[in-house]
């Protein structure tokens, strides 16, 4: 095919398009000027085409959605499970000669050589008849090579649940005290009320909620490397997440009463590609996803791998560190809290309870009351 055919054939094509200004270009009785003219709009009509089409495969890929928010209001809710934790791990009356040998030096309770880092601020009787009256090197070689039982410690010398919950209410009855239970946290032993999710709520106001009245044994604190505050930390939070107060709490100080508002939030998010939640990510050591799941899982993991062993608090079936094996293990959750190490997504679907607080100081004749009621030497919170 010569040059003069293809020109006829592109003329004849042209001439049948539905595309009108490619006519326009190349009737050849349209005259130079015309032909240019229409030859440039038809460029400038090209270029829009193209710019626009980008264009809308650009917003395609971005992903964008609508943000959806709607208030409902229910006959029930479900009741946060709500963790509650003395701020120290360690109660001072149970702890033994050996305990203190041990760990004392682990802690920062003691030096080296078994002497009070702090001796002021623990009463001069007790302090006299351990230290004065206990021979240390002898008791260093009375359990030479037996293996001390760290978890056996935890436990022990853990505040009691009947020590710091004096008082408790729910829906204007009294608790029971199967409706708390044990939940181990970088704090040590801890309480979680409505850990299972059964305790709905009918009705607002503070009569139909939770109340407590709660003792901080505050005679029984020892000052460890970790030791800043006196009172407690808790956590309301869904039944279906594990506490993770050190991170997440908030503070509670004796001497106040505190009136708590919650409120339940449901997330639900779209996956990938429109966000970057998490939809199927699996836990090892817990039946559904949530951050806290997450950290803690990391956390154990990491320090598995570093030290060989996990904390007491830690999940899974890795062997609990040895007290030779525990301050690898407190440095690594030193290093991992204040890295970014154990980045967690949030999950697409979460369930959570904001909260707003406001606290009055209680009067004296109300604290006396408390005491008679309770039977304790020290402040209250409730």
């Amino acid at each position: 095919m010569n040059e003069m055919e293809e020109k006829t054939n592109f003329t004849v094509f042209a001439e049948d398009s539905d595309f009108h200004g490619v006519r326009q270009v190349t009737r050849a009785n349209n005259g130079v000027p015309r032909r240019i003219l229409w030859g440039l709009m038809l460029a400038v009509a090209l270029g829009v085409l193209v710019y626009n089409t980008t264009q809308q495969v650009i917003n395609f890929f971005k992903y964008d959605h609508i943000t959806k928010l709607d208030i409902t209001f229910v006959h029930e809710l479900v009741f946060p499970a709500l963790t509650i934790c003395n701020v120290n791990k360690h109660r001072r009356t149970a702890l033994t000669p050996r305990d203190i040998l041990v760990m004392g030096p682990h802690l920062g309770m003691t030096d080296q050589y078994i002497n009070l880092t702090h001796p002021e601020v623990y009463p001069e009787n007790w302090a006299r008849t351990m230290f004065e009256g206990t021979d240390w090197a002898a008791l260093n070689e009375t359990y030479k090579g037996q293996e001390y039982d760290l978890e056996d410690f935890y436990e022990r010398t853990a505040h009691k649940f009947k020590d710091m919950v004096q008082y408790c209410r729910w829906e204007g009855n009294t608790c029971e005290d199967e409706s708390w239970e044990e939940d181990y946290t970088h704090y040590s032993k801890c309480y979680t009320f409505n850990k299972a999710g059964d305790h709905p709520l009918k009705k607002a106001g503070s009569a139909n909620g939770l109340q407590v009245v709660l003792y901080d044994e505050s005679d029984e604190y020892i000052e460890t490397d970790d030791s800043e505050d006196l009172g407690f930390k808790f956590l309301p939070h869904s039944p279906e997440e594990p506490p993770f107060l050190k991170e997440m709490g908030f503070g509670l100080a004796p001497g106040f009463h505190y009136l708590i508002a919650l409120q339940q939030r449901e997330i639900k998010g779209l996956g990938n590609p429109y966000t970057e939640c998490e939809e199927d990510h699996k836990t090892e050591y817990y039946s559904n996803y949530s951050v806290p799941a997450c950290r803690i899982e990391c956390e154990t993991e990491l320090i598995y791998e570093e030290c060989g062993c996990k904390l007491v608090e830690s999940p899974g079936t890795h062997p609990v560190c040895t007290d030779k094996e525990y301050d690898c293990a407190e440095n690594m959750l030193l290093e991992i809290e204040q890295s970014d190490m154990c980045l967690c997504q949030n999950p697409c679907h979460a369930i959570q309870y904001p909260f707003r607080m406001s606290f009055l100081e209680l009067r004296e004749a109300t604290v006396e009351k408390l005491r008679k009621e309770h039977p304790i030497p020290n402040s209250l919170t409730a």
